[in-house]
């Protein structure tokens, strides 16, 4: 009897926290539909959009398992979120083919070539990482968090020789010094800017390269960092069972909320000053680095609104771009204008950074 009675408890539980969960990714749904600006809970909710759906399916199993009809309720949830779902699940998982018509780009937050310690910045690794990126043969690398220097390192110079050595660092200055962002290319550039938000950092770069008898202006960017400390990542990787819950546990997450909430709504001004640029832009424009924001982002349904996703093109199965302690983040984007083709996609699963680099090839046509 006390079984049962023990049956009852845990299935009664189990349901209310199904519908918890249920609520939270159905309002998840609409995160990339809602400005940050207006509901920024919602924001959050997109940064863990795959936990979520993990959930739904444990729950969708256990359901099962047990031989109970709620498992109508993680079913349903899972059918409403497929359109988003599927933005994390690449399905293209046959050999892809490479042709001279090629334009391979590569991307990759680098994190300063610090290996998560700030300062010293570490040359050899900042050899490395360039060695790496070239012997995969790019047309076109953007790099993020990139650590200058007054003399462009050989490579990095022998690969630009004909083309295109563009980097600016985040908050100006003399133009070696910092982080910052980084086009290099083998085409020729015919015309580069910036952006930045009125009194923040820049975010944006681009290059307007000349490839045959086409002008593509490539941007490689970095939304605005969410700025989340050594300890904050630590308390959010830390098993539920285990998370302090005291006054001062509290406080953290308070805190961390406000990061995010402030970082989110930040993204909204960068992203819709981006979509300006890409409708004003006299040639077809394709965007590169790190968001910040996960595909259920606001950020990232603004910008799939006038180009497409590479990773959607051609993918298989998920890939995250985060390194870090965090799961199932894909924060790394490179999109696509309309009429061009992706012709491969890949991640290239090293530790540099706190990043995973990707490259893509675009075929454009004359």
């Amino acid at each position: 009897m006390a079984q049962k009675h023990k049956n009852k408890v845990f299935i009664r539980l189990l349901w209310w926290v199904n519908l918890v969960f249920a609520g939270l990714i159905l309002l998840a749904n609409l995160t990339g539909k809602i400005a940050p600006a207006s509901f920024s809970f919602l924001a959050i909710l997109g940064l863990v959009y795959p936990i979520l759906v993990l959930f739904q399916i444990i729950f969708l199993v256990t359901w099962l398992l047990i031989t109970n009809i709620r498992f109508l309720l993680p079913l349903a949830v899972l059918i409403i979120s497929y359109s988003n779902i599927q933005l994390f699940v690449g399905m293209h998982c046959k050999k892809q083919t490479v042709t001279n018509q090629t334009i391979n780009l590569f991307t990759y937050n680098v994190q300063g070539f610090s290996s998560g310690i700030v300062h010293p910045w570490d040359k050899a690794l900042k050899q490395s990482v360039l060695t790496f990126a070239i012997h995969k043969k790019p047309s076109i690398i953007c790099l993020q968090e990139y650590k200058s220097s007054v003399q462009i390192p050989q490579n990095l110079k022998q690969f630009t020789r004909d083309g295109t050595y563009y980097f600016k660092n985040y908050f100006g200055g003399d133009h070696w010094r910092g982080n910052g962002l980084l086009l290099a290319s083998r085409y020729l550039s015919v015309g580069h800017g910036f952006f930045n938000l009125k009194g923040g950092r820049i975010f944006a770069i681009y290059a307007d390269l000349l490839i045959g008898k086409t002008t593509l202006r490539v941007f490689s960017i970095h939304l605005e960092s969410i700025g989340l400390s050594s300890q904050d990542l630590k308390l959010l990787a830390t098993p539920v069972s285990e998370k302090a819950i005291d006054q001062k546990g509290l406080s953290h997450w308070k805190k961390i909320y406000r990061k995010l909430t402030h970082t989110f709504v930040i993204h909204q001004k960068q992203i819709e000053l981006l979509r300006e640029q890409i409708k004003n832009s006299p040639y077809p424009v394709i965007i590169a680095g790190d968001f910040n924001d996960t595909p259920a982002s606001y950020a990232y349904h603004q910008i799939s609104k006038d180009l497409h996703d590479a990773f959607m093109d051609k993918a298989c199965l998920m890939q995250s771009s985060y390194a870090g302690p965090l799961p199932f983040l894909r924060i790394d984007h490179v999109f696509v204008p309309k009429p061009f083709s992706t012709l491969f996609y890949q991640r290239f699963e090293v530790n540099f950074s706190d990043h995973f680099p990707l490259m893509v090839g675009i075929k454009y046509r004359e």
